[in-house]
C-alpha cells in the first residue's frame, strides 16, 4: 500500500478507514506487520463516530471478519 496515494479499508458494513501516514506505525504482532496512523468512521446506533488511530486498533485481531482494501494512485 505505500507505493500507492490512497488506501481506504472497509471493515464489514460499520467502518470505514482511510490511512493517514504509512510512514507513521506501530508493530502489531497479531497481524505480523508494522500498522500505519489511520482516521477512521464507526458506525455505531446508526451514527458515525471518528476516531485516529493506529490500524490495529481500529481493525482489532484477525478474525472472520471481511476487511476489504482499495489502493488509489
Amino acid at each position: 500500500a505505500k507505493s500507492f496515494k490512497h488506501c481506504l479499508i472497509i471493515s464489514e458494513y460499520h467502518t470505514l478507514i482511510r490511512v493517514v501516514d504509512n510512514e507513521d506505525c506501530s508493530p502489531s504482532y497479531s497481524w505480523g506487520t508494522c500498522m500505519p496512523l489511520s482516521r477512521a468512521y464507526i458506525q455505531k446506533n446508526g451514527v458515525l463516530d471518528e476516531k485516529k488511530d493506529y490500524l490495529k486498533n481500529v481493525i482489532g485481531r484477525p478474525d472472520s471478519q471481511k476487511r476489504t482494501m482499495y489502493l488509489f494512485n
